[in-house]
Formats: structure tokens, C-alpha cells, sequence
């Protein structure tokens, strides 16, 4: 059976997203993929279908989401996720990454190859700058210590002590990972509208016991185009708001 890829991109004032598309389709092309690109226009000013280049508009494989509002990453990947076919083949791949140019295509073969194994292969790949060989370059010192220390206490409170990145959107899931969410969690597999979405999908695969891990991965904050869109004080309230749903109403997610 062929492999279907997915990559689903959240986006919200992404004036670059056309070299986003691009990278993608290059990769695809090269390594003679099938695929579909969802990208879901999260409320963005002016409306990204106007700033995605004309002949790229053309091509069936990219379909376009777009929400009236900005409702948060989480809302967009949700709506990402429901546009995936209702059951999925062990085969498929889908892919969750970043639309501001960070989620380099280089890491993409070593996410595929976790999921693709004979034996002991992955549901979910995390492409992580903790591990060794990977890295959080070219970004503020700021950055980089509340991203360590919010994945140190995060990982501890939610029993996830052995995964080192939480947060990233870069990741892969198999096609029975995305099956077996579902049928745990119903469509709506995320409860989250912010950037807390990504914790809650690996606490959520953790709980229905996913295969779970991790590759090195350099996230490089010079590639960044245009300004992070998230807001910091806002973010660190909504995990702390994950973690005691979960610590003290844990039927309920």
C-alpha cells in the first residue's frame, strides 16, 4: 500500500508561507512522495490564500483552512486534523510543523525513518533540540532558558520525565497513532486552543500508550520570518492549566 504524507501548518501572518509550500513540495517531489499539504490560515491580516504565489494556488495537493478569527494554534491544528481522512492507513504519515520557516526539511527523513521501521518502530516522532546533535541556536538567551525550564517542570508534573521536548510543533505521527487518538478522544482530539496543544497531544498519546520518541533536530532561530507569534505570560497559564486538569481531573481528558 502507498504511504500518503500529510503536513498540516498552522499560520497566522506568515508573509512567507509561499517558501514554506515550497520547501515541502521540493521534498516531496524529490523523495517521489504522495502528499497533501493543509495549511490553516488562523485569522491572519491579510488572508494568507491572497500572499501564497499564483501557481501554487493551482496545485490540488495544497488546501488552504481558513478561520474568520485568530482562535490559537491548537484550534487550527484541530481543524487540520479533522480535515484528515476518517481512517487513516498504517501506512500514512502525517506531520505537524511550523509555518515560519524554523521546521527545516533536512530533519524530515529522520522523523519518516522512526515511524517506517520493520520492528519497534514509533506512533509519534519528536523532533527535538535536547537530545545530542540537536540544538536551539540564534535565539535569545530569554528563549532558550524559559524553553528549558518549562520543559524540565512540565515533563516532571505530568510524568513525562523521559521526553525531552514538549513543546515543539515539529513532529510525526503514524497513521495509527492519529487512528487510535481518535478513537480514544473522539474528533476533537485537542481540548486546547494555545500553544499548550502540543504538551496535551503527548500526554494524551502517553495515556493510550503510543511508542513515543524522539530525534535530534537544530531548531534555528535565524530562520525564523516574522516575529514569534507566541505570548509568553499567556502560554506559561495555560500549561499550568493542562497540568492541574490533568493532576486532579484525569477522567475528564
Amino acid at each position: 500500500m502507498t504511504s500518503m504524507f500529510y503536513f498540516l501548518v498552522p499560520a497566522l501572518n506568515e508573509t512567507h508561507i509561499s517558501a514554506t509550500i515550497r520547501g515541502l513540495i521540493d521534498f516531496n517531489l524529490r523523495s517521489n512522495f504522495e502528499y497533501n499539504i493543509f495549511i490553516v490560515d488562523d485569522g491572519s491580516n491579510p488572508k494568507l490564500a491572497t500572499l501564497i504565489a499564483a501557481d501554487l494556488q493551482c496545485n490540488n495537493r495544497i488546501k488552504i483552512f481558513e478561520h474568520e478569527s485568530n482562535q490559537g494554534p491548537g484550534r487550527a491544528f484541530q481543524t487540520a486534523f479533522k480535515a484528515l481522512p476518517n481512517i487513516l492507513s498504517s501506512q500514512d504519515i502525517i506531520v505537524t510543523l511550523e509555518g515560519d520557516g524554523t521546521s527545516t526539511v533536512d530533519s524530515l527523513p529522520t522523523l519518516f525513518a522512526e515511524i517506517s521501521k520493520e520492528s519497534n518502530k514509533a506512533d509519534l516522532v519528536l523532533a527535538s533540540p535536547y537530545l545530542r546533535g540537536g540544538g536551539l541556536i540564534n535565539s535569545p538567551l530569554w528563549r532558550k532558558v524559559l524553553s528549558f525550564i518549562g520543559n524540565k517542570i512540565f515533563r516532571i508534573a505530568l510524568g513525562l520525565k523521559d521526553i525531552k521536548t514538549l513543546s515543539s510543533f515539529y513532529r510525526a505521527f503514524s497513521g495509527d497513532a492519529i487512528n487510535k487518538l481518535r478513537t480514544a478522544y473522539g474528533l476533537e482530539i485537542l481540548n486546547t486552543n494555545g500553544f499548550v496543544c502540543m504538551l496535551e497531544l503527548v500526554w494524551k498519546s502517553r495515556q493510550i500508550g503510543l511508542v513515543i520518541r524522539e530525534v535530534p533536530f537544530i531548531l534555528d532561530g535565524s530562520l525564523r520570518q516574522g516575529p514569534s507569534k507566541m505570548k509568553v505570560t499567556k502560554t506559561i497559564l495555560e500549561y499550568i492549566v493542562l497540568v492541574l486538569r490533568v493532576r486532579f481531573k484525569p477522567n475528564r481528558d
